[in-house]
């Protein structure tokens, strides 16, 4: 229902139908981004970062009029780092610090080297943002959350994530084969949020019992209110 509803039927879809753009009215643009990976059939991931790259590139030059963007990840199950960073890039005009990875072995954590959003070359987005998420954005999308919330000009809605930021620590038992988190994503101020989720700034729920069908939509209608009225308390 994103391009028939949400954006009046004028919505477009791109890099494998994975990232779903358009106008939620003439002052704030939509990006939903379903998944950080699956950017193209049988492709190379080098492959699939270019398309990100290039589908950003696009939607951003078509929306660079408006006031504020919504970037959703509300049903955004995960991917790879390498496209989140690509994305987060074109938010931003300047290197940031996104957070420090830590993994533990030998039972104690040893801090990795600082990852960082770089900017993206040829284009930037710095008025308002409003990353949308829910406990159903998992893994790479609360990586995602993680990383644009210490951009000064973003706001992340919705509730907490699921709390699996980790990388997966793959071990055999027997005939079984299992997955362990073993890592923490620690935030430049020391903050982590594995088990318990990256919290939002601004608290609203999306995929409710009482609204099964239609919460996202009210959800989005919402939030786009929110946006409206702080831009009209800036002008």
């Amino acid at each position: 229902n994103i391009s028939d509803s949400l954006l009046q039927g004028k919505g477009h879809k791109m890099a494998n139908q994975q990232i779903e753009w358009g106008f939620l009215n003439e002052s704030i643009g939509y990006i939903n981004i379903h998944a950080f990976a699956g950017f193209g059939e049988k492709v190379s991931r080098r492959q699939q970062i270019d398309t990100v790259a290039a589908s950003m590139e696009n939607i951003l030059s078509q929306l660079q009029h408006t006031e504020a963007i919504v970037v959703d990840v509300s049903f955004n199950f995960g991917g790879f780092d390498a496209s989140v960073f690509t994305v987060a890039g074109y938010f931003t005009d300047r290197p940031v610090h996104a957070y420090t990875s830590q993994v533990f072995a030998d039972g104690g954590f040893f801090q990795e080297s600082k990852v960082m959003i770089l900017p993206a070359k040829n284009m930037s987005y710095t008025k308002p943002v409003y990353v949308l998420m829910t406990d159903i954005s998992r893994s790479a999308a609360e990586g995602f959350a993680l990383a644009m919330g210490e951009l000064p000009h973003v706001k992340l809605v919705g509730i907490n994530t699921l709390g699996i930021l980790s990388g997966m620590l793959g071990k055999s038992v027997g005939p079984f084969y299992l997955t362990l988190s073993n890592q923490r994503l620690v935030t430049p101020d020391g903050k982590y949020f594995e088990v318990n989720g990256v919290p939002p700034d601004i608290r609203l729920e999306v995929f409710s019992k009482k609204q099964v069908f239609d919460g996202h939509k009210i959800a989005v209608n919402r939030l786009m209110d929110m946006i409206n009225e702080h831009l009209n308390l800036q002008n």
